[in-house]
């Protein structure tokens, strides 16, 4: 009789145990999305935005300090 309650207690430990990791992951799934989406605007998208603004100002620069183009000669 005894071992059958601990039999019957393992198992339900076990049970309970998935359904926790189960509804765990649930849970995570989201809140770890919402963390990722903080850490990307606040670290990850300035950056971003100041290496691309930075290379269009040289590449603006690079453009308007271009020498003159000789003029085609047509024959």
């Amino acid at each position: 009789m005894f071992d059958t309650a601990l039999l019957f207690f393992g198992v339900g430990i076990s049970i309970g145990m998935m359904i926790a990791i189960v509804v765990g992951v649930i849970l995570a799934v989201p809140v770890a999305l919402i963390f990722l989406h903080g850490v990307y605007e606040v670290i990850i998208a300035p950056i971003v935005k100041g290496l691309w603004e930075g290379f269009r100002e040289g590449y603006k620069r690079e453009s308007t300090n271009l020498p003159p183009k000789a003029p085609s000669e047509s024959h």
